[in-house]
């Protein structure tokens, strides 16, 4: 979709697009957090439960920095471009990804296991993307690599009263995996995968 005269990328935020009202509830029993109004939806198979936001493609301006929770994570789920919502590249060498400069590595063995929020891409798109995105234009990474769910990335509560409070402002959202009990106490925001058996690509050499 274009915005501004911007291609934006399906997974991107719009300002008309808004946090639902909900009131955040400590289940019986220490049971982590749920809402006082949860319904099925509220909550993935692994028993997450998820931040309710609008869904308002077009209303209002961009935010290109601020991924909108369901289009993230409908895009992480399938493996699709998170520009264009077509199946990201893949061949037998794995999935293409970009990583942001501001988010390379430099630890022995980086980028086997890295956590990522960002979905991956479509070749055509991948080659757009760093010619118009700043956090791409300076510097990134682009490889190959198959991947893993996770976990979340999201708002840790802690027990309080009358109700549960967020331990840390919503800037210091964080990744927990699916097996740390402490995702019972985490309103997601974000799908997150890791990359594993990763291979440096150029992108202009790709088909």
């Amino acid at each position: 979709m274009l915005g501004g005269g911007s291609v934006v990328p399906y997974v991107g935020s719009w300002t008309g697009e808004r946090m639902r009202p909900t009131r955040v509830i400590e289940r019986p029993g220490g049971g982590g957090i749920g809402f006082a109004d949860e319904t099925i939806l509220d909550r993935d198979e692994w028993g997450v439960l998820w931040t309710r936001f609008a869904g308002r493609v077009g209303a209002g301006k961009p935010l290109f920095q601020k991924l909108h929770p369901v289009r993230q994570r409908r895009a992480m789920r399938r493996l699709l471009c998170q520009v264009c919502t077509e199946p990201a590249d893949s061949t037998d060498d794995g999935t293409l990804w970009l990583v942001p400069g501001g988010e390379v590595g430099n630890s022995a063995g980086w980028p086997e296991g890295a956590a990522t929020i960002h979905p991956p891409l479509c070749s055509s798109c991948a080659r757009l993307s760093v010619r118009m995105c700043p956090a791409l234009r300076q510097h990134y990474l682009a490889l190959r690599a198959r991947s893993r769910l996770h976990g979340v990335n999201g708002v840790h509560f802690r027990a309080g009263h009358p109700h549960p409070q967020p331990a840390s402002s919503d800037s210091d959202e964080y990744a927990v995996s699916f097996d740390d009990p402490v995702i019972r106490w985490v309103m997601a925001t974000q799908l997150v995968r890791t990359l594993h058996d990763c291979t440096a690509v150029d992108l202009e050499r790709l088909s």
